[in-house]
C-alpha cells in the first residue's frame, strides 16, 4: 500500500501520518475514500486489531453519509 499524499494528521490518533487508499486491505470495496493514518494505526489495521477496525468502520460510515 503506497501513501497518496503529503504528510497529514492521522484520522485515528492525530499523530503525523500520510493519506492511504485502503483498497489493498478492503478487497470487497474498491471505492473506499482515502484516509490519513500514522504508521502505528496503519499497522493495526493491517493486522486486524479489532478496536482499530471498529473505529475505522465508524469513521468510514461518517465519510459516506
Amino acid at each position: 500500500m503506497e501513501p497518496l499524499g503529503p504528510a497529514a494528521a492521522c484520522a485515528h490518533c492525530g499523530k503525523a501520518g500520510r493519506e492511504y487508499q485502503l483498497n489493498d486491505l478492503l478487497k470487497f470495496d474498491e471505492d473506499e475514500p482515502p484516509v490519513a493514518l500514522c504508521d502505528l494505526c496503519l499497522h493495526a489495521l493491517k493486522y486486524a486489531d479489532a478496536g482499530t477496525w471498529k473505529w475505522f468502520r465508524e469513521y468510514r460510515d461518517r465519510l459516506t453519509k
